[in-house]
């Protein structure tokens, strides 16, 4: 009896490692995908504790600004009036379901291999989404969904891929260019993996290039100088560095777009957004104005803009949830990179790197954009801070 329920244990480890990693490779393809991976995730997990009740991985004394985060995000439905609904909605199937995601993820990848695997799996979604764009670009459509070529204004056009915004796309090749980047970080023989990589950091720059996403060209820029400082080797992503900005900067399309943050129409609107969100912050500063609220109440307050995001996912937050929300989760997020930066001065892991750069890129674009919104971009954010806090706790311990 004993013997069959420990193999009934193991098989479940087996499948909710195999299950997180369908999670990473499926997510960008499809949003159903996203939905129903974390619920069956959910039962098998359930089934596992209900066998070996182990709940260590969800006691550690940093997780309690995650369900504080959860807690006040919660209570913005004191203030959310005509919206209750939308914003029960919003917290069960936005916010608690990714909060699951990250509980599960650094549940799951208590094994550095699976980690590793995380980031692999990473890089062939990576390597499938560029070639998607790049196909995009010459064809007029992407080949899983025939999405056509996206407008980014002035004339240009941006790839897509998968997603009906070039960000989204731009966003996730950004991540995951940081990720191949920093695997060539170590000093070693070259060899055919390492060879590999260097026509997919070209297809995933490439494609980057042509998303127009310059959120997501600073994230790298950002990424990259952070991955110099924290490994302390500098000729690699120098080089790689200077080759991305002479393409942004050389080409007429990348200065243009660049320039296009000073002019009219340009990024001039986003900074119209963020002052129509503070005076919304401003309301119910404390809790929030409910989640899943903003939009509606966005177009309440200017009907000319219809209902839009504020593009900066920390003030959604701040006007949807409330100070108290995204203090929590400001706390919890540099918490977690203090730790990595501290492990990684210490002991320069690569993917231990690959995983901090990509998060810290990927916040630095969040001030610019809507990321934590987004169903597939969401749920990918929080099983990559869910692998970077198991990485940093896998590294920490094997120097012990």
């Amino acid at each position: 009896m004993n013997f069959s329920r420990e193999r009934l244990i193991t098989y479940c480890d087996t499948a909710l490692a195999g299950l997180l990693y369908l999670l990473v490779i499926l997510t960008p393809f499809s949003i159903a995908a996203t939905s129903i991976l974390p619920v069956i995730m959910v039962l098998v997990i359930i089934f596992k504790k209900t066998m070996k009740p182990d709940f260590a991985a969800f006691k550690a004394p940093d997780l309690f600004f995650v369900y504080a985060f959860l807690a006040f995000s919660l209570l913005s439905v004191v203030n959310s009036g005509p919206y209750t609904a939308k914003t029960l909605s919003f917290f069960f199937g936005r916010w608690l379901k990714n909060a699951l995601i990250f509980l599960m993820a650094q549940d799951i990848l208590v094994k550095y291999s699976r980690v590793k695997k995380v980031i692999w799996c990473s890089l062939g979604t990576g390597a499938l989404l560029s070639l998607d764009g790049f196909l995009q670009k010459y064809w007029g459509h992407d080949v899983f969904v025939h999405q056509p070529l996206v407008d980014v204004g002035r004339g240009l056009s941006g790839i897509s891929a998968t997603f009906g915004n070039y960000n989204s796309l731009g966003i996730l090749l950004a991540v995951f260019l940081l990720f191949v980047i920093s695997l060539l970080i170590p000093k070693r023989p070259w060899d055919f993996s390492r060879a590999a990589m260097l026509p997919l950091i070209v297809l995933l720059g490439y494609s980057l290039y042509w998303t127009y996403s310059r959120g997501s060209w600073v994230a790298v820029i950002l990424g990259m100088l952070a991955m110099v400082f924290l490994s302390r080797r500098f000729h690699i992503a120098f080089f790689i560095l200077a080759a991305f900005l002479g393409c942004l900067f050389l080409s007429p399309n990348g200065w243009e777009r660049f320039l296009f943050i000073f002019q009219t129409g340009g990024d001039q609107g986003r900074y119209a957004y963020w002052r129509i969100a503070w005076h919304l912050v401003q309301q119910h500063p404390v809790l929030g104005n409910g989640l899943g609220t903003f939009g509606p109440r966005f177009f309440a307050e200017t009907p000319i803009y219809g209902k839009m995001y504020a593009h900066n996912s920390f003030l959604q937050i701040w006007t949807e949830a409330g100070f108290l929300s995204i203090v929590s989760l400001i706390v919890f997020l540099f918490w977690n990179l203090a730790k990595s930066i501290r492990t990684l001065w210490k002991c320069c892991d690569v993917y231990l790197l690959a995983l901090f750069c990509g998060i810290f890129g990927w916040l630095v674009r969040a001030f610019f954009d809507n990321d934590f919104y987004s169903v597939q971009l969401s749920a990918l954010f929080w099983l990559f801070l869910g692998a970077l806090r198991s990485a940093e706790i896998l590294v920490r311990n094997q120097r012990r």
